[in-house]
C-alpha cells in the first residue's frame, strides 16, 4: 500500500461546511456547532492511490505536559480509506504536531472497531442528559 500523501490546508467557508456531517455525527454534534467542535484544528488533505481525505486536527496542551492530537473531523472525497492507511496519515499528522497522544471521539462503531484493529484503545464513553428543552 502506498504511503499516505499530507497536505497542510488553510480553513475556508467552504471546507467548513464539507466538514458539517462530519461534525453532526461528533458526540459533541448535539451539543456544539461544527465551528466550535472545530475551532483550534489545522486541516489536513490525505491522498494515499486513489483515496481521498480531509482531516482535522487540533493539538491541545496536556496539563502533565505534552501534546494531545485531537482527530477533529474525517471527510472521505473519495472511494473510503482503508483503515491502516488513515490510521498511518493520522499517525503523521500528530507528529507534525508533535503529539504525544492521538485521540477521536466518534459514534461510529466500525470507526472504534477500525481503529482498535491499529492499536487504538477506548478510554472511555461521552455520556449526556439533556436539563433543558432543546
Amino acid at each position: 500500500m502506498d504511503a499516505p500523501k499530507i497536505a497542510a490546508l488553510s480553513w475556508s467557508p467552504e471546507l467548513v461546511d464539507a466538514f458539517a456531517p462530519s461534525a453532526a455525527r461528533n458526540p459533541f454534534g448535539p451539543l456544539e456547532s461544527p465551528r466550535e467542535i472545530l475551532s483550534g484544528s489545522y486541516i489536513f488533505e490525505v491522498e494515499c492511490g486513489q483515496q481521498r481525505a480531509l482531516m482535522a486536527v487540533r493539538p491541545i496542551p496536556i496539563d502533565a505536559g505534552g501534546v494531545r492530537a485531537e482527530i477533529t473531523g474525517l471527510v472521505s472525497s473519495g472511494p473510503l480509506f482503508h483503515a491502516a492507511a488513515m490510521d498511518r496519515a493520522a499517525v503523521l499528522i500528530a507528529h507534525q504536531l508533535d503529539a504525544d497522544i492521538l485521540t477521536m471521539t466518534t459514534q461510529l462503531p466500525r470507526l472504534v472497531r477500525a481503529c482498535h484493529r491499529h492499536g487504538w484503545t477506548t478510554t472511555g464513553a461521552v455520556v449526556s442528559k439533556w436539563l433543558k428543552p432543546h
